[in-house]
């Protein structure tokens, strides 16, 4: 064999024992998938839909955030478990928006025993209050400050507010010992923190004063002039101005005086509920006044009308 041929055929042999590696077959990829979210009113994946429905929100677009919130929370993706406290929120701000108090309350309600360790839990306890007291829910007004008072990340402020709160819904129940206690210890933390010193009242100060307005009321109102069994018909002379009726008289006028200038301090508010509600408590006072003092019977000497006028 010529040495050209050698040198082919160890050539040739040395290609066929290194033959070359078969290609790479890359795994398999999964790629994740977004589920789509189809509902009445709304539909894409959960991070479209909570995006739509905070663009609704900074549009004042109570409707729509409405349907892209519900959308989002009804379909319990677990995958967007991360937006469901905000979205909780903030449907229930939308419900606000469009004037639905009793959805909003259920909402921020259900939000607060879903997530209570979530700060914007707090928050949702707080529009409860505001809540409770435009209802004129005083029952529910005093178990939600119950349980801003139980929250071990409420600060000064959000006790304060939950006292105010607390108190209100106990006068307004009929127990002015507790209420004062609470309003007390609310307007001691007002005045510890000087809010509301001077000028306008924050919303939760001027509730303290209102609170503090409707425990002197209700306690000036406990005076009355003559006994609430008064017998129909003839009225014994015993029965006429009580002896100590001037007495009795500058007691519940101190107690009138007094709840007025609680009533005015709350009138400074921010909040044009508590200046309305004062207003209307102060008019109220008067009313009650006249009519206690108008159902003392004339005494029998007064026999004629123009004598019972002239009594009157």
């Amino acid at each position: 064999m010529t040495r050209v041929a050698r040198l082919f055929s160890a050539a040739l042999l040395a290609g066929c024992g290194a033959a070359a590696a078969p290609p790479r077959i890359a795994a398999p990829t999964h790629e994740s998938v977004p589920t789509q979210i189809i509902a009445p009113h709304a539909e894409g994946n959960s991070r479209e839909l909570f995006a739509r429905g905070e663009a609704a929100m900074a549009a004042r677009n109570w409707i729509d955030a409405i349907n892209n919130f519900t959308a989002l929370l009804n379909a319990h993706e677990p995958s967007a478990a991360d937006l469901f406290p905000t979205a909780s929120f903030d449907l229930g701000v939308a419900y606000e928006g469009t004037g639905d108090l009793k959805n909003a309350f259920l909402t921020y309600q259900l939000l607060a025993k879903t997530y209570p360790a979530e700060p914007v839990a707090k928050q949702a306890c707080l529009r409860m209050l505001d809540i409770d007291v435009m209802l004129e829910g005083w029952d529910d007004l005093g178990k939600t400050a119950q349980i801003l008072l139980d929250r071990k990340d409420a600060d000064d402020v959000d006790r304060m507010t939950a006292l105010g709160a607390r108190g209100l819904s106990e006068i307004e129940l009929g127990s002015d010992v507790p209420a004062g206690r609470d309003v007390e210890a609310g307007l001691e933390i007002s005045e510890r923190l000087n809010i509301g010193a001077g000028g306008r009242l924050p919303a939760p100060v001027a509730q303290l004063r209102f609170a503090l307005g409707e425990i002197r009321r209700v306690r000036s109102e406990r005076i009355h002039f003559v006994p609430d069994d008064i017998p129909t018909g003839l009225v014994p002379e015993a029965m006429s101005v009580p002896a100590d009726f001037l007495q009795k008289m500058n007691a519940r006028c101190e107690g009138l005086m007094d709840a007025q200038h609680a009533y005015g301090e709350a009138m400074r508010s921010i909040d044009a509920h508590w200046i309305a509600m004062s207003g209307f408590r102060v008019g109220e006072m008067y009313r009650k006044l006249h009519h206690d003092l108008m159902v003392i019977p004339p005494t029998l000497l007064a026999k004629s009308d123009k004598q019972k006028q002239i009594f009157f």
